[in-house]
């Protein structure tokens, strides 16, 4: 398999993966851009803070604990004077 900048490419065909548009979520205290990424070992979320520029990447078991994860479990994660101002 053969990477490149547009993204892996298929082992059967080795053609590019399309890339899929990013999605944009916003709310009234924050505002995410959020795209699959192919640049690791596999492949990725990749979700981007639009207003602080910072990018987070999460695994398929990453994504899988939040989803397994309780709102008390999130609670720290949810308040921004935890991280985002420190």
């Amino acid at each position: 398999m053969v990477a490149n900048d547009s993204g892996r490419r298929s082992e059967a065909s080795g053609e590019p993966f399309p890339r899929a548009a990013p999605i944009e979520l916003a709310s009234e205290f924050a505002k995410v851009r959020i795209s699959r990424d192919y640049g690791a070992n596999g492949d990725r979320l990749a979700i981007e803070d639009v207003r602080g520029g910072r990018t987070a990447y999460l695994d398929p078991l990453e994504l899988e604990a939040l989803v397994w994860s309780t709102h008390a479990d999130l609670s720290n994660l949810l308040d921004p004077g935890q991280h985002r101002w420190t």
